[in-house]
C-alpha cells in the first residue's frame, strides 16, 4: 500500500510539471481571517476557502449546502436545499459558530437555527472562508467554534452589463433558480439577485395518527424558499468607495420533527428577515478603513400543531463597525477597531426584551522574510447581559521550505440567546417535556489550543493535519429537570419534568482534523480538483451531566469533493460520511443510525462560449435513508436538471 502511494505521488509531481502557464500555488492563497488580507501560510490558522468556481462544479443548491463538505465542518441539515442547517465547527454547538458576509457579523439574536437565512444566492458569491477555531478576539461574542466568512462579488467596472442566471427543475416538482442582473449607470455600479428553492417534497406515512384521530394520514417534506436583493455602489474620490446593499429573504416549510419527536408535532413554520447594510472604505499605500452599518429584521411564525396557538416572534438587530489597518514596514502591520450594536425581540412566547453591547479590537501581525509570521489579536467587550469580557488570541506560523508548521490559542465567550433565556417564559403553563429558558444564565467562556502543519507537496498541492482542544466552563445546554428544581414564574407540572437551560459545569472537546487537497489546470482542456478530509472529535464534562446539543456532534466525519474538466463538460462529485451517537424514538419509530453515506454528483456541459451551460445533478446517489436531526428525514434520490445563462 505504501509503495502505492509513493508510486502515486511520484507520478502526480512529475505530471505537475507540465502545463505550468495555468498553475494555482495553494500556500499564496490570499484570506482574511485576521481582519486583514493575508497569504494562506501567514494566517497561523487552519482555514479553508470555497472559491465560486468550485462551488459551481458540485451539486448544492444553497449556501449553506455549499460548506458541508468542508472538512472538520459537521453541517446539520433539515430538510436540504437551503431548508434549514446547523452549522457546527470543532465539537461545538450550532451557536457557537458565527456567521458573516464581508466581515459582517449576522447571526439571528433568536437562534442559531436562523442564522443562515440570508438574502443571497451563490451567484453573488465570491469565496467562503471557513476559519476553523476560537475567533472571539477577531469577530466578538459567539465565535467559539469558528466563523464562516461569505465574501460577496465586488461590483466593479470589469463588465458594464452582465447577466447570470440558472433555472433548474427536477424531482417532486422540483423548481430552482439563481441569478444577478449587474449594470453600470453613470458613476453608479448597480446590481439586482434573487435566488430560491421550492418543491412539494417528498411523502410520508404520518406516525402522529396513532396518538392524534384527525392527524392527516401522510405528510409532505416541502418547502417554497426565496430571496431578492440589489447593491449599488461607486467611488466617492481616489481614496473612498461606498456601497449599498438590501435583501428580503422569505422562507416556509413543513418544520415537523425539526425540534422535538412529539406525536403531536405537526409542525410549519414562516420565517422572513431583511437586511440591510451601507459601508464604506478608503485605501491609501500604507493604510486602510472599513465603516460598516447593518440593520437586520427577522420574523418567525412557528405553528407546532393547528390546535395550538403559534409562537410568533420579531427580532432586531443593529450594527455599526470601524476598523483601521495601518501598515508600519514590510513587517509590521496594525489593526485597530471598535463595535456597537443592539439587539430586541417581540414575542408572545419569550417576552420582550432588548439588550446592547459593545466592543473593542486590536490587532498586531509580524511577518519577516525568513517565514516566521505572528498574528495577535485582543478584544474587550462589554454586554448588558453578561457584562466585561477580555479576550485574547495568539498565533504563529513558520514556513519553511514546503512545510508550514503553526500553533495558536484563544479565549471565546458566548452569551445566551433569547431562545435560551427565554423559550416558555411569557406563558402562563408549561406542560411536561417542553423546553425552558432561563433568564439567570452567565456566558460561556473557553480557551482554545491547536497546533498543525502543512505540507505544501508540490504548488497546486497540499496535505494538513491538525489538534486541538478546547476548555469550557459554564456552557449553555438544556439540561432534564424535575420541576421541582426550577425558579420560575411559569406554572409547572408538579411532577414534571422539563429540558431547562442551564450553565454545564467543566467541558472538554478535543480532537484531528486532516485534509488533502489539490487542484489543477491546463489551458483550456482539463482541470481536476480534489479536496478530502478525515475528522475526529469528542466532547466530555466532567459531572457528566446529560445535556441536549453538547455531545450531539459527530465524532468521525470524512468528507470528499472532486471535479474534472475536459473541454466542454465537467463532473462533480461529493461525498460525505458520518459516525455519531445513535439515538431513537419509540413514539416515532425512528432512528438516528450510528452511520450513514451520501454522495451527489453533477456533470455539466458548457455551449456557445461558456454562455449557456447545461448540468445534470443527481443528490443522494445511493438513495441513501438518513437524518441528521431525529426524525427530520433528509431527501433520498433527487434528479436535477439545470441550464445556466451567462452574458
Amino acid at each position: 500500500m505504501k509503495k502505492n502511494i509513493l508510486v502515486l505521488l511520484f507520478a502526480w509531481m512529475n505530471w505537475a510539471s507540465y502545463g505550468q502557464d495555468d498553475t494555482i500555488v495553494l500556500k499564496e492563497v490570499l484570506v482574511n481571517v485576521n481582519r486583514t488580507i493575508q497569504k494562506i501560510s501567514e494566517s497561523g490558522r487552519n482555514v479553508y476557502t470555497f472559491d465560486h468556481q468550485l462551488l459551481e462544479s458540485v451539486a448544492v443548491q444553497s449556501i449553506d449546502e455549499s460548506i458541508r463538505y468542508a472538512p472538520g465542518l459537521d453541517i446539520q441539515s433539515r430538510g436540504g436545499f437551503g431548508v434549514q442547517s446547523d452549522v457546527v465547527i470543532r465539537a461545538s454547538t450550532f451557536n457557537q459558530t458565527l456567521l458573516l458576509i464581508d466581515g459582517i457579523p449576522v447571526s439571528d439574536p433568536l437562534t442559531g437555527h436562523l442564522n443562515a437565512y440570508l438574502p443571497l444566492g451563490l451567484s453573488t458569491v465570491q469565496s467562503i472562508e471557513v476559519l476553523k477555531g476560537s475567533s472571539s478576539a477577531i469577530y466578538g461574542a459567539g465565535a467559539v467554534g469558528g466563523a464562516v466568512n461569505l465574501i460577496t462579488k465586488e461590483l466593479n467596472d470589469k463588465d458594464k452589463f452582465e447577466v447570470d442566471l440558472t433555472l433548474k427543475g427536477g424531482s417532486h416538482s422540483y423548481f430552482g433558480w439563481d441569478g444577478f442582473v449587474k449594470w453600470k449607470a453613470g458613476e453608479w455600479n448597480i446590481r439586482v439577485q434573487s435566488w430560491g428553492n421550492k418543491a412539494d417534497g417528498e411523502l410520508f406515512e404520518n406516525p402522529n395518527t396513532a396518538e392524534q384521530t384527525a392527524a392527516p394520514e401522510t405528510y409532505n417534506t416541502w418547502f417554497d424558499l426565496q430571496n431578492v436583493g440589489f447593491n449599488v455602489g461607486r467611488s466617492i474620490n481616489d481614496k473612498w468607495d461606498f456601497q449599498l446593499s438590501a435583501g428580503w429573504d422569505e422562507r416556509s416549510f413543513a418544520a415537523k420533527y425539526f425540534y422535538t419527536v412529539s406525536t403531536f408535532d405537526e409542525s410549519v413554520e414562516h420565517i422572513k428577515v431583511g437586511f440591510t447594510s451601507l459601508n464604506f472604505g478608503r485605501v491609501s499605500e500604507r493604510s486602510k478603513t472599513t465603516v460598516d452599518l447593518m440593520l437586520r429584521r427577522s420574523e418567525d411564525e412557528f405553528v407546532f400543531n393547528p390546535n395550538i396557538t403559534p409562537n410568533n416572534h420579531i427580532m432586531y438587530s443593529g450594527l455599526l463597525q470601524l476598523f483601521h489597518e495601518y501598515t508600519l514596514n514590510e513587517k509590521n502591520r496594525i489593526i485597530v477597531g471598535g463595535q456597537a450594536d443592539a439587539r430586541s425581540i417581540e414575542s408572545n412566547d419569550r417576552g420582550d426584551h432588548k439588550n446592547g453591547h459593545f466592543g473593542i479590537f486590536g490587532a498586531w501581525n509580524y511577518a519577516n522574510s525568513k517565514g516566521f509570521n505572528l498574528n495577535t489579536n485582543v478584544r474587550f467587550d462589554y454586554d448588558d447581559n453578561y457584562g466585561f469580557e477580555l479576550n485574547p488570541q495568539l498565533f504563529a506560523s513558520y514556513l519553511i521550505g514546503n512545510w508550514n508548521i503553526r500553533a495558536g490559542t484563544g479565549r471565546a465567550i458566548r452569551g445566551g440567546d433569547y431562545t435560551e433565556r427565554f423559550i416558555s417564559t411569557n406563558l402562563e403553563t408549561l406542560t411536561s417535556g417542553r423546553n425552558l429558558g432561563n433568564p439567570d444564565l452567565v456566558a460561556e467562556r473557553s480557551w482554545s489550543f491547536e497546533a498543525g502543519t502543512d505540507w505544501f507537496i508540490v504548488p497546486e498541492m497540499k496535505a494538513s493535519v491538525t489538534g486541538f482542544v478546547r476548555l469550557g466552563e459554564d456552557l449553555i445546554d438544556y439540561v432534564p429537570t424535575d420541576a421541582s428544581e426550577i425558579n420560575t414564574n411559569v406554572e409547572l407540572e408538579p411532577d414534571g419534568r422539563y429540558l431547562y437551560a442551564q450553565n454545564v459545569g467543566s467541558t472538554i472537546s478535543k480532537g484531528m482534523e486532516t485534509e488533502f487537497q489539490f487542484q489543477k489546470k491546463w489551458n483550456q482542456n482539463w482541470s481536476v480538483f480534489g479536496l478530502f478530509g478525515f475528522t475526529w472529535q469528542e466532547t466530555t464534562n466532567a459531572d457528566s451531566t446529560v445535556s441536549k446539543y453538547l455531545s450531539s456532534h459527530a465524532t468521525h466525519i470524512y468528507t470528499g469533493m472532486m471535479s474534472i474538466g475536459f473541454r466542454r463538460f465537467k463532473l462533480g462529485i461529493t461525498g460525505l460520511s458520518k459516525t455519531r451517537n445513535p439515538d431513537f424514538a419509540n413514539a416515532l419509530n425512528v432512528a438516528i443510525e450510528p452511520q450513514y453515506i451520501v454522495m451527489d454528483a453533477q456533470l455539466s456541459a458548457r455551449f456557445w462560449q461558456d454562455r449557456v451551460i447545461l448540468s445534470v445533478q443527481v443528490r443522494n446517489l445511493f438513495d441513501e435513508s438518513y437524518a441528521d436531526i431525529l426524525g427530520a428525514q433528509m431527501p433520498g434520490r433527487w434528479l436535477i436538471s439545470s441550464v445556466r445563462f451567462r452574458f
